[in-house]
């Protein structure tokens, strides 16, 4: 137990994180199912499924203060970049 264990096995450990193999995850993005199956099936994890694949901007997790005022400079630098005044 606290043992760390390679995500990625096969490289060496002086490679970089840009230099890794393009890795995804799960992160808190809706699901999409119908009514039906879910009551049916009790579970998202119905086969097929297929991914919605975002940005690090679109799939922000907004869970502490912090993360909220990183947010918000994203927003503001993006409305900028469209010649728009934030609100």
């Amino acid at each position: 137990m606290g043992q760390l264990r390679p995500f990625v096995t096969g490289v060496e450990v002086s490679v970089t994180r840009q230099e890794l193999p393009l890795a995804y995850c799960v992160n808190r993005s809706p699901y999409v199912v119908s009514r039906e199956v879910l009551f049916q099936e009790r579970t998202f994890g119905i086969a097929p499924a297929y991914a919605l694949i975002v940005d690090e901007e679109e799939g922000l997790d907004i869970d502490t203060p912090s993360d909220w005022e990183i947010a918000e400079c994203l927003w503001r630098a993006r409305e900028a970049g469209r010649g728009r005044e934030p609100r």
